[in-house]
């Protein structure tokens, strides 16, 4: 029952969006480190240190030790920028994906993993693991070691792919290991050397999650505001509730996946539509 009114809700707000002009997309992302302080993840933190928005990885170390996600993530798209400044030590370092911690006193695991090193961005190699040989790509590092290079990971179900600044460099299918596992971050031992993460962001592959309204970006890193259509102005601004009614007439407002919005704020005068704060995969904008 609920299914058929969630499908009820979504094609009217669906209906009632496009006839005021706006187009949907389902380019939504979550933000899975803000560049403050590394909530909702865990390490060694005599390794790991944020600072304007740009978290960095250091120290000798006789191990290679991860930043770690506390969540656990199947399909997804995952999109960071990564550097490692200056020229000493062993630069090396990687993206574990679908991994698993096996040492939690040195934060160590053991996964499939996108290589970040000298030479070698993009490269396939199985942490801890021998599902596939290392796979080395020597044409898709950025120009110059120490610049900040884009690398994304798409794990789809049992294929994977490889992407370093807009270039897809290595694909597989046909991998055995399908559950969620955690994302972490490389520090590669010997260390004596610094490897910088920013901008790291995520989007579910086949709806593997849902995105919290708090944590929603689009595409360029923009907070993102699911646009709903408010029919009763006059009403929203009552006692400032914004909400009541039924399947999104009066002041109700849902969003694609049946979820009653909330409203932040009051439409102007002759306004009708309000912008709600939320993200589960889809929004609307202006066309």
């Amino acid at each position: 029952m609920f299914a058929t009114r969630k499908a009820i809700v979504s094609g009217l707000l669906t209906a009632v969006l496009a006839t005021a002009g706006f187009a949907q997309t389902s380019d939504v992302w979550m933000k899975i480190f803000d560049g403050t302080d590394l909530k909702g993840w865990k390490c060694r933190t005599a390794n790991w240190k944020v600072d304007t928005g740009v978290v960095t990885g250091s120290g000798s170390i006789s191990f290679n030790t991860f930043l770690i996600t506390d969540s656990l993530y199947g399909d997804f798209h995952l999109k960071l920028e990564a550097r490692m400044p200056g020229t000493g030590g062993y630069r090396n370092s990687g993206v574990v994906y679908r991994g698993k911690i096996t040492n939690p006193t040195n934060f160590e695991v053991g996964g499939y993993q996108a290589d970040i090193s000298d030479g070698y961005w993009g490269s396939f190699y199985h942490e801890q693991g021998n599902e596939l040989p290392w796979t080395p790509v020597s044409n898709c590092s950025p120009a110059k070691n120490t610049d900040w290079g884009k690398l994304e990971i798409i794990a789809d179900k049992d294929k994977v792919t490889h992407v370093v600044n807009g270039k897809s460099c290595w694909e597989h299918s046909g991998f055995k290991v399908l559950d969620k596992g955690i994302i972490a971050l490389q520090l590669h031992n010997p260390g004596d050397f610094s490897v910088q993460f920013k901008n790291v962001f995520i989007q579910p592959v086949n709806n593997s999650f849902t995105i919290p309204p708090d944590r929603a970006y689009d595409k360029d890193g923009n907070p993102l505001f699911v646009v709903g259509i408010n029919l009763a102005p006059k009403a929203a601004r009552n006692a400032g509730r914004g909400v009541g009614g039924n399947l999104g007439l009066g002041t109700s407002l849902y969003d694609a996946s049946g979820r009653l919005l909330p409203l932040f704020g009051s439409p102007g005068t002759g306004e009708s539509i309000i912008a709600a704060k939320a993200g589960y995969g889809k929004y609307f904008t202006r066309q």
